[in-house]
């Protein structure tokens, strides 16, 4: 048992060699070693018992054939030579009374084993799924990025569905194996020409079952990867689904999803042929065969004819059950390769460098005191060609409030990404209170953060749930504070359930302003020393924005606030506005001070009061400004 366990890990250990995802798959079911090693003891004593049962078979019928006793040196390795002194009715009674219990117990231990299996499987199926997804949450944010939600999405479902087939399969493989190899012994023991014959037959059969299978492996895997693509567009459709009404494309989706849905059937129709030929490809070669097999046996049981009917029943009888169990090794084989392509798809991530990595450790900081610097600071997106920020330069100075504008693409939000550390700049640094961001633990850095953004996700939870995201272990009085804070009180309160009342996928049962409350809530609920907001109004209706807006001016006074804004009204406040075109800062200074250049900023303006005339003077335009903001 213990030289079967070592050859069985280290053919493992070859086979997980070839990639991540196999190794991966090893090390979750090797985990389980209980598990294992109870599988391997069952399968091998299921194996001992179903070839007992043959072999106590072979000599009962041959003890009918002769009509006389056994001696004990024949019943002995069978643990029956106390009866060898018995007359042969009553040898055959219990010899054929043992095979029964022999294959009761072999069924017993099958259903065991299958049980064993199938918690071993699913225990490992768990746990690269949660790896998978664990290494998708530590990515930083600059590597996930690259990827659409539904590739993220294919990465932690599909793999987590295979790892429990390729276990079940791989685990049948082994107790089909150890089954095979007693019925070798069992007809070698019967006779060895015959079994030689019988080798041949095989040959011939795995030779065509490779034929038949060489394209299975490159048929699963294209399968896993439109199986990818048609989740990809599926979650696309149902993500835009505002949009997809509103453009009226409801059929143009239709027929996208369609076109990857007959490709994934064509797929599926080519490897389930290939799968379905195995079987009764094998078993016609095997009945093919049974007439030589009688013929062959004829001839070498000729000088003992006696033996020759039990003997070769047994036989025929034995090698019909070995042929089931080659031909399940067979489509074994190949669903275990089929599922194993799928499992795969993990390489991709399994592969992700250090450097793509969230970043651990660095120095805890607790508070905000001073100010944020950008020190020169530029930033390049993998696989662009040009610079989204350059040089940038500026302070945020705790209690004060700045805001960036400019038209879009300028890199506002690039800027507020380097803040939040999402992305790291490609030259330059960013400084909090003298320290190098990137030598500040990330973790401890976000906690003094709260962000309100444009596209507002809220969780299918309930409005309590979506608010304790930013912090857990709130109390009921943090809670309501933020709430109140937020201007959300009266709406909250009127809810079916209050606070207890589901939202909806991100928030659809919600109005826009509410939505953006509520994220300005959960925001303010971390009681951040820096707010970020990030078109935070833009999305919204000119009442809701007014609301939203008023809601904002009035947050409590003292924190530091940066605001991306298209909307200029809404920065008027700001003590210190940047303004941002091609990546560079090219003004600065208060909402008088822009006007008063007469620059972008009060093109700009005049622009979105609807006062554009082209040649105003920056006099002209501040004095246009005292007027009420046309909307």
């Amino acid at each position: 048992m213990t030289m079967l366990i070592g050859a069985l890990k280290q053919l493992l250990h070859r086979w997980a060699s070839v990639s991540p995802s196999r190794k991966l798959l090893l090390q979750s079911a090797l985990a389980q070693k209980k598990r294992l090693f109870g599988i391997l003891l069952l399968g091998t004593l299921g194996a001992a018992l179903e070839g007992a049962t043959f072999a106590l078979l072979a000599i009962a019928l041959e003890l009918l054939a002769t009509n006389g006793s056994l001696q004990a040196d024949r019943l002995a390795p069978f643990g029956l030579a106390w009866i060898a002194n018995w007359s042969s009715g009553r040898q055959f009674i219990v010899l054929v009374s043992s095979a029964v219990l022999c294959q009761v117990a072999k069924s017993i231990f099958q259903v065991l084993n299958t049980q064993i299996s199938t918690l071993l499987s699913a225990q490992a199926a768990q746990d690269v799924q949660q790896k998978a997804l664990g290494i998708i949450l530590d990515m930083n944010f600059a590597r996930a990025s690259r990827y659409k939600v539904g590739e993220l999405t294919n990465f932690v479902v599909v793999p987590a569905e295979s790892v429990s087939q390729v276990l079940i399969h791989g685990l049948n493989f082994v107790t089909n194996l150890l089954t095979i190899f007693a019925y070798v012994l069992v007809l070698c023991s019967i006779s060895l020409p015959l079994f030689i014959a019988a080798l041949f037959l095989f040959g011939a059969v795995v030779w065509l079952q490779k034929i038949v299978g060489r394209k299975i492996g490159s048929l699963s895997y294209n399968l896993g990867m439109q199986q990818a693509d048609l989740s990809r567009k599926v979650v696309e459709g149902i993500g835009g689904l505002r949009l997809v009404h509103a453009f009226h494309r409801r059929d143009l989706v239709k027929d996208q999803v369609a076109i990857l849905q007959n490709r994934f059937i064509q797929t599926m129709r080519q490897l389930n042929l290939r799968l379905a030929v195995l079987g009764p490809l094998s078993e016609s070669l095997l009945l093919i065969g049974l007439g030589g097999f009688l013929l062959v046996g004829f001839f070498l049981f000729k000088s003992d004819r006696s033996a020759l009917l039990p003997d070769l029943l047994t036989f025929i009888a034995v090698l019909n059950r070995l042929s089931q169990r080659i031909s399940q090794l067979g489509i074994g084989w190949s669903s275990l390769k089929a599922y194993a392509n799928r499992v795969s798809v993990l390489n991709e991530i399994l592969g992700t460098k250090t450097e793509d990595m969230l970043r651990v450790g660095g120095m805890d900081i607790s508070e905000f005191r001073s100010v944020v610097r950008f020190e020169n600071v530029s930033l390049r997106y993998p696989g662009r060609d040009e610079d989204a920020l350059r040089e940038i330069n500026l302070e945020l100075e705790t209690g004060k409030s700045l805001a960036l504008v400019g038209p879009s693409g300028s890199g506002k939000s690039s800027l507020a990404d380097l803040l939040l550390g999402l992305y790291e700049p490609t030259s330059g640094r960013i400084t909090v209170d003298g320290n190098d961001i990137r030598e500040l633990s990330v973790s401890s850095w976000r906690q003094l953060l709260g962000v309100v953004s444009q596209d507002t996700l809220l969780f299918n939870a309930s409005v309590k749930q979506n608010l304790l995201f930013a912090k857990p272990d709130a109390t009921d009085s943090q809670l309501l504070e933020a709430i109140k804070s937020a201007d959300a009180l009266e709406f909250v309160l009127k809810l079916p359930h209050g606070l207890d009342t589901l939202v909806g996928e991100r928030g659809f049962m919600l109005s826009g302003g509410q939505r953006q409350r509520l994220a300005i809530a959960r925001a303010l609920l971390r009681n951040p020393a820096i707010l970020i907001l990030d078109e935070a109004t833009s999305a919204l209706d000119t009442n809701a924005e007014q609301a939203v807006q008023s809601t904002i001016d009035s947050l409590p006074a003292g924190g530091t606030k940066l605001t991306i804004a298209h909307r200029l009204s809404t920065v008027r406040r700001a003590d210190v506005i940047f303004v941002l075109d091609k990546g560079s800062i090219i003004e600065s200074g208060t909402h008088d001070q822009l006007l008063e250049l007469g620059k972008l900023y009060s093109e700009l303006w005049s622009r979105q009061t609807g006062n554009y005339s082209g040649g105003l003077s920056g006099k002209e335009i501040k004095d246009l400004a005292q007027f009420p903001v046309v909307k």
